[in-house]
């Protein structure tokens, strides 16, 4: 076994309680829940037997001839399950995003991406839920990059744009972190040294009356 190694994950508040509630009701810690079951999922993902040429030429061969793939032919073939339209556009229905489609599919998201738009014609993004537009706001203000969120929930930048309004852009949040690392913020003792000793108050000294 090698030698293990820590693996970063990040969440929007939204997907953490989501997470969570999931963790506490099967009764495992959060970071026991989150490695088993990207272990399970992962282990779902079988080894792929074609190399890209081979899987290019079975697709032509049969789109060449009118073939209709579906999801139990191309399962029990080990073959992509992208290729079937209506297995996409269920999963699509579903609320699944190109991500998720990706991994479902054990397929490369790109060439998912592709595929999934030019043969089959249709345009993956998705009509946000609540809890998606929620935690857009949450993952680009913990750092994440709005390309990452527009990729991971299957819309463009412009869409996550329009809900990250009043926020600073990435450039002015670069700019920001790089002026912070030069001239970090000063904790508040050390405000109170850079500013001198506070000054008596100058206003007139109560009367006491014996």
């Amino acid at each position: 076994m090698g030698r293990e190694q820590e693996v970063n994950v990040r969440l929007s508040q939204s997907e953490l309680d989501l997470v969570s509630a999931a963790a506490q009701q099967i009764g495992m810690e959060l970071s026991s829940f989150v490695r088993h079951a990207a272990l399970a999922l992962a282990g779902d993902i079988k080894p792929q037997q074609y190399g890209n040429y081979e899987l290019g030429s079975i697709y032509k061969e049969a789109a060449s001839r009118g073939h209709v793939w579906t999801e139990e032919e191309l399962r029990g073939r080990n073959l992509p399950l992208y290729w079937s339209e209506t297995w996409v556009r269920a999963r699509l229905a579903e609320g699944k995003s190109v991500s998720q489609l990706s991994i479902l599919s054990g397929s490369h998201q790109r060439t998912v991406q592709q595929h999934v738009r030019v043969i089959h014609g249709i345009q993956t993004f998705h009509t946000l839920t609540e809890a998606e537009i929620t935690s857009i706001r949450e993952r680009y203000a913990a750092g994440e990059p709005r390309k990452e969120i527009a990729a991971d929930l299957g819309v463009s930048n412009v869409t996550i744009g329009k809900y990250l309004k009043g926020m600073p852009t990435e450039r002015e949040r670069e700019a920001r972190e790089v002026r912070e690392r030069v001239m970090p913020v000063p904790t508040e003792t050390e405000a109170i040294a850079l500013e001198g000793p506070v000054k008596p108050n100058s206003g007139v000294a109560p009367c006491i009356v014996e």
